[in-house]
Order: structure tokens, then C-alpha cells, then sequence
């Protein structure tokens, strides 16, 4: 089994289980919408099991075929591999989540900010189309193929992914304390993330691991409070929230 996968199920298993000891998180977890728990299942499977395979399939497939003079070609140490990860595709990942805010794109994702608050099992949470548009799995299956030394950039794939799971939870630090602010210089924590899912402010902090990307381009925002406006009300029906995001922006517009 592939090891990487191991270390995203496992600290998965540890912040949900950590997230429902608390009653009232419990409570909340529990009492979800059928289709809002049928759209997590479907959106889990999709990122969990859906998007690796479709990955493979490009690695040993799609670019072997297409381009097999690049593979094992980019001679990098896993330094600098993990450099090209954590930073090149999270500035990728910046522009195409921010063109996800755009007019034309918001469909395919305004399901991800239909959560009335925020956990782990929502991370996934988007249409079934979604989740294929993101360099995640593209650029980073490329790289993977690519690369003469992988190790460096795989394990910041998988720092990516805790700190996708953690930036969805509620565990925080402190936003008032030195602390969270020294963090803030560089990343985006739960709290950033938080007012991304506003209904007031949803069109900041696109960035993943990195806020150096909305300070540079003006998207940034901080505030000290979390926000209690989290998430958008959907009037559409289970099959156009999943299938059809055109008409879900149309119909929640």
C-alpha cells in the first residue's frame, strides 16, 4: 500500500475522531441534510480513491505515451523537488481557485461553500467535475513523472493534503496571539480559510499552503474574529448540486 496514502488516511482518521469528542461538534456532524451527507460520501470517494487512480492513469499512461523523452528528465535534488511543490503549484492552485470565484466557474464551486461549517469531511465537498480541474492533478502527477528524484516533492504532496484537512477544521490557534500572527506572515491557517467561506468575504485567501500569493495580488484578508456567516444556502435539488453546476449557479444566483 502506498505509504503516502497510509500518513493522509491516518491523520484523517485523527482529526475527525478528534473533531467529534467534542458534543457539540457531534451534534452538528450528526445532524447534517441526507444530501448534504451524500454529497461528502460521493465527493470523499471522488478525492480519495477517484482522483489517485486518474493520476496513475496519466503517469503511466497518458505521458508515457505522449511525452516518454521527459520522463525521469528534470534532475532536481528532493530539496528543491519539494521547493517546486509546496510553492510552484500552490501559486498554480491560487489562480485556478481564484478563477473558480470567477462568474464564469463559480457553479463548479459553489457546492464547496454550501457548508455551514467548518470540518474535514468538507474539504472534499464539490461537484463531481470539480476536483479534475485542479493542478493537483495535473502539474503534480507531470512532476511525478518527471522528476529523477521524487521523494522530496511527494512528501510535500502529502504536507499539502494535512494542511488542506487542517485549514477545514476548527482547530486553531489563537488569531489574537503572536503566534497565529508569525504564522499568518507565510500560511493560511483555519482561521484565513474561515472568512474564504464567508458569505461576506468569500472572494479572499485563495491560497493553499502559501498567503504570500493574496498579499502579492491583493486578495489577502485577516481579521481576528472568526466569522459567523460560513456557507451558502442551495435551493437546487441532490443531481444538480453534483452534475450540473451551471444550473446550480443559475438557480442560487
Amino acid at each position: 500500500m502506498d505509504i503516502r496514502f497510509v500518513i493522509e488516511l491516518s491523520i484523517f482518521l485523527f482529526l475527525m475522531i478528534w473533531y467529534l469528542l467534542d458534543v457539540d461538534r457531534r451534534k452538528s456532524f450528526f445532524g447534517r441534510t441526507l444530501d448534504e451527507n451524500i454529497v461528502d460520501i460521493i465527493s470523499l470517494t471522488i478525492q480519495g480513491t477517484l482522483i489517485p487512480l486518474f493520476s496513475y492513469f496519466l503517469i503511466y499512461r497518458v505521458y508515457e505515451m505522449g511525452i516518454p523523452n521527459l520522463k525521469n528528465s528534470i534532475e532536481i535534488n528532493n530539496t528543491l523537488g519539494f521547493l517546486v511543490n509546496f510553492v510552484f503549484v500552490d501559486f498554480c492552485f491560487y489562480w485556478t481557485h481564484r478563477t473558480f470565484h470567477g462568474n464564469a466557474l463559480w457553479g463548479f464551486h459553489l457546492l464547496h461553500h454550501s457548508a455551514r461549517k467548518m470540518d474535514i469531511v468538507v474539504s472534499s465537498r464539490n461537484t463531481v467535475w470539480t476536483s479534475f480541474f485542479f493542478p493537483y492533478l495535473w502539474v503534480n502527477s507531470f512532476f511525478v513523472f518527471a522528476l529523477t528524484n521524487k521523494t522530496g516533492f511527494i512528501l510535500s504532496i502529502s504536507i499539502t493534503a494535512m494542511l488542506d484537512l487542517w485549514r477545514h477544521s476548527p482547530f486553531f490557534i489563537d488569531p489574537k496571539s503572536q503566534l497565529a500572527k508569525y504564522i499568518s506572515i507565510l500560511f493560511i491557517t483555519p482561521v484565513h480559510h474561515a472568512w474564504h467561506h464567508s458569505r461576506s468575504q468569500s472572494r479572499v485567501n485563495f491560497g493553499a499552503n502559501l498567503s504570500v500569493w493574496d498579499k502579492i495580488f491583493g486578495t489577502y484578508y485577516f481579521d481576528t474574529k472568526y466569522p459567523n456567516d460560513i456557507g451558502f444556502d442551495l435551493k437546487s435539488d441532490l443531481k444538480t448540486k453534483l452534475f450540473r453546476p451551471l444550473k446550480l449557479q443559475k438557480e442560487n444566483s
